[in-house]
């Protein structure tokens, strides 16, 4: 985890170079504020967070604050360190059958509830089916399980997963809070039921209220004691409660925290990272592992059918200019599909760079010519797509999303913004309507690849399922390079920056964490004041 203050230097794209910038580098537990003194037990956080999709539910989630929400409802069978990667117990011990093609989970026998049911086999045998069966409501858990062919119980501590084929990434997807274990009281409910509320799980709070659109509070649950081995507090919460207060501005969320009305906010905007810290508020800066801040191309759709127009889109704007230009010194400029603070990330800035020269000649050569309004036409066919973006989580990038469409409007190419509500455009996401759309994609895994990509090109589909089935490593490494690099070059994800979504915590809150996805870790949270 990286914590510390903004520093005006370029940042080069890579996590180590940002740690080397930002004072305050920390290991899994950083604090946030000044160092030293003994955690207080007691007390209540606040911290304010962008509004609710309307659930609460993890298994239906993709919205990282409120992932990080139930991050402290749910714990994971497994661990994912947030500084090296490495899969470490939590819930359970693992084997890998010889094959790669199972996966035997001894669960610990002293877990409970916060109902007081125990943890058993058949429970986490629950959650793993249900995932399956809620189809695509699970947006980003249901990929990770995708290969599950069946869940068995071998014992009531002992479940077995089998697997249609290897999957390199089973383990640090079942880290993930998209994978939380819900308790049998939760699995009951219909998936409506669940994102109303009820989440019952094993972590370090319980859920006491969830009023959608408005607020989420949490209270310690007490007893806990089986964090995994990287968390600074191996034992019960520190503080009493966590309210999460839900503002649909980011700017609104600042002015709560520079009012000591909110203890932390989350997703800031980064040009207000300067003023946050002028007040004396600690910033809380790591770009998110994964998919970069994107256009995702569904090249299924006219133009984007046309590899020439992809091309054009992808050396069409110079990142170098655009990012620093709309955003803020803090946010890097995508120096590959995935982000640099992803497990096996390789730079391919060379792919990146901008060439107007080039995308005009692809697109001269495949017939687009110039239209009397600038825009290129073919065979009656305007070269123009729309960009479909959530609101109002991302109305922080339309100013850079209006440079990008001025720079392809040079080269023949009108790009629209289409700003949809965040329920209508993840609906909209699940059936691929849309022309292209702007987003991250969090994992931090490189299967992350596989994930809301265009599925039409077999020759990449083929390279993906072999990484993903790879047990040697560095096989793995070269199958990664060599799909992130034909993503590139066929246009089916257009990266544009790094994901960084600032925080910043007043000094009288301590032990900030992250885990390796980029969510908040609460249990080590205390108040110093």
């Amino acid at each position: 985890m990286i914590i510390g203050t903004r520093r005006r230097p370029v940042l080069a794209a890579t996590a180590l170079a940002i740690a080397m910038l930002l004072t305050g580098c920390a290991g899994a537990a950083g604090p946030a504020g000044p160092a030293g003194g003994e955690p207080v037990r007691g007390g209540t956080a606040v911290i304010g967070t962008p509004v609710d999709p309307g659930c609460i539910d993890p298994h239906q989630l993709q919205q990282r604050a409120m992932l990080s929400i139930t991050r402290q409802v749910t714990d994971s069978l497994v661990h994912q360190d947030t500084d090296t990667g490495r899969i470490e117990p939590w819930l359970a011990e693992w084997t890998v059958g010889p094959d790669g093609r199972s996966y035997t989970f001894d669960l610990r026998d002293d877990v409970t509830f916060s109902d007081g049911t125990p943890l058993t086999a058949e429970v986490v045998k629950g959650n793993i089916d249900a995932v399956l069966e809620m189809g695509a409501r699970a947006i980003v858990a249901g990929p990770y399980l995708r290969n599950v062919q069946e869940v068995t119980v071998d014992a009531p501590d002992r479940v077995t997963i089998a697997l249609a084929e290897p999957d390199a990434q089973l383990l640090q997807g079942l880290s993930t809070p998209s994978l939380g274990i819900v308790g049998a009281a939760t699995l009951a409910g219909s998936p409506d039921d669940r994102c109303r509320g009820g989440i019952v799980g094993t972590g370090p709070f319980t859920l006491t209220d969830f009023v959608s659109g408005q607020r989420v509070e949490l209270a310690r649950r007490d007893g806990y004691a089986w964090a995994p081995a990287a968390f600074a507090n191996q034992g019960e919460a520190h503080l009493d409660t966590v309210e999460f207060r839900q503002f649909p501005d980011a700017s609104v969320r600042l002015g709560s925290l520079l009012s000591n009305q909110i203890d932390l906010t989350v997703e800031m905007q980064p040009q207000d990272i300067a003023q946050a810290e002028a007040a004396g508020m600690t910033p809380v800066l790591r770009p998110n592992p994964g998919f970069t801040n994107s256009l995702f191309v569904n090249a299924d759709r006219a133009p984007l059918d046309d590899p020439a127009i992809r091309e054009a889109l992808q050396v069409g704007f110079d990142r170098a200019v655009v990012v620093p230009t709309a955003l803020d010194v803090t946010d890097i400029p995508s120096t590959a599909v995935l982000s640099s603070t992803t497990p096996m990330y390789t730079d391919m800035a060379d792919r990146l760079g901008f060439d107007a020269a080039r995308a005009t000649q692809a697109l001269d050569e495949a017939g687009w010519v110039p239209g009397p309004d600038g825009v290129r036409v073919r065979d009656g066919q305007r070269a123009s797509f729309d960009v479909m973006y959530f609101t109002p989580i991302y109305l922080l990038y339309v100013p850079l999303l209006e440079l990008m469409r001025q720079q392809y409007g040079e080269i023949g190419i009108e790009m629209n913004l289409e700003p949809v509500p965040l329920a209508v455009g993840t609906e909209r996401q699940r059936n691929l309507d849309f022309d292209a759309r702007m987003s991250g994609l969090t994992r931090a895994d490189p299967g992350v690849l596989e994930s809301q990509i265009y599925r039409g090109d077999d020759e990449l589909n083929a390279v993906l399922t072999a990484q993903r089935q790879a047990t040697d490593e560095d096989r793995r490494q070269e199958l990664v390079d060599e799909a992130s690099g034909m993503i590139l070059d066929r246009g089916y994800n257009i990266p544009i920056h790094e994901l960084i979504l600032p925080m910043a915590a007043n000094p009288r809150v301590q032990g900030v964490e992250l885990d390796a996805t980029n969510g908040l870790l609460l249990s080590g949270l205390w108040r110093a004041g």
